[in-house]
């Protein structure tokens, strides 16, 4: 059985999905089943349900193998490149070295972004899911990252919006595992500028025509701003079982009356106004992105001098050199 010969590791909000979606190349094979993370324990994946204390990386060696996970990919056919995505396995250290174990010849594509807007668009996609997530107000949860982190692993997977941001910290970890040159790593705005000329770097990474399968490339997916978020008073304990069931009940009786999957989805976003609202409506305080860009800039820094390369393109955390131009 064929095991994947590239994955996209991560980071998360930070074009993962829509990479995955423009990979419509005939000689590629990319696994139906987004973010699977087969590589990180599966006790902290498969609930939404807060769990406190470390995960079982014994209980993973015993549960998962090489030829269980190449019989995700039986489905491939005769494709040159087997891949799938799992936006979590670049930050989840202990998913290194498994990775590098169960597929030594692989190569990894890591995708970045300003980590500042990265913060807030996880921050909004966490809030989205609901109990069990994300109860805080913003600035509450990057105060709480630390401890939340330190009793939970499963608090430090899904809510390290800060740690997730120190880039350099986790590519220092991932090279020790990982050759350089099996490594590709691009932005969330290099796609965004330049997105077939991105695609078609990532195909010849992975050694495909660069040529062909192009027809996708810009395309949008899985934007946080397009979240429809609790509103606050709708995260209170008192109402947060009122909420659950309109919106299930809802749900239910528009699935029944509108086939339509677009305007389902219209009917159901304004069926849930009482208790959601969108993502857009929601902003970060100047405050707080100003001391995030401040805390983030020596890690981006250390980045650049890591890989070789500056990100002009992070608003929030200018390049080495324009920060340079800047100051004089």
């Amino acid at each position: 059985m064929p095991l994947p010969s590239f994955v996209i590791v991560g980071e998360r909000k930070s074009g993962t999905t829509a990479l995955c979606h423009w990979m419509a190349h005939p000689d590629v094979y990319m696994h139906p089943r987004e973010d699977m993370n087969y590589f990180i324990e599966d006790e902290i994946l498969v609930t939404t349900t807060w769990r406190d204390g470390p995960a079982d990386p014994q209980r993973w060696e015993r549960m998962h193998s090489a030829d269980q996970y190449a019989s995700l990919f039986a489905e491939a056919d005769s494709q040159r490149a087997i891949g799938e995505k799992s936006a979590d396995l670049f930050f989840w250290r202990p998913a290194h070295e498994r990775m590098v174990r169960l597929l030594p010849h692989a190569k990894f594509i890591v995708l970045l972004r300003d980590p500042v807007k990265r913060a807030w668009s996880h921050y909004l996609d966490e809030l989205a899911k609901g109990d069990g997530r994300e109860a805080l107000p913003f600035d509450d949860a990057l105060a709480a990252e630390s401890d939340r982190s330190a009793r939970s692993a499963y608090a430090r997977l899904h809510l390290s919006y800060r740690a997730r941001g120190y880039y350099d910290d986790v590519m220092r970890d991932f090279l020790v595992h990982v050759p350089r040159e099996r490594l590709l790593v691009l932005t969330l705005e290099q796609m965004g500028a330049a997105p077939r000329e991105t695609l078609q770097t990532v195909y010849r990474f992975i050694g495909v025509d660069a040529n062909v399968g192009l027809d996708l490339a810009g395309t949008r997916h899985n934007e946080a701003g397009d979240t429809n978020v609790p509103r606050r008073w709708a995260r209170w304990p008192v109402v947060r079982p009122i909420a659950g069931a309109y919106h299930h009940a809802s749900a239910r009786v528009i699935e029944r009356l509108v086939s339509d999957p677009a305007r389902r989805q219209r009917a159901k976003n304004a069926a849930y106004l009482p208790f959601l609202q969108s993502g857009k409506r929601l902003r970060i305080s100047a405050e707080t992105r100003a001391e995030l860009a401040r805390d983030f800039t020596p890690h981006v820094r250390a980045l650049e001098g890591l890989l070789g390369r500056e990100f002009p393109e992070w608003s929030s955390t200018p390049s080495a050199a324009n920060a340079g131009h800047a100051a004089r």
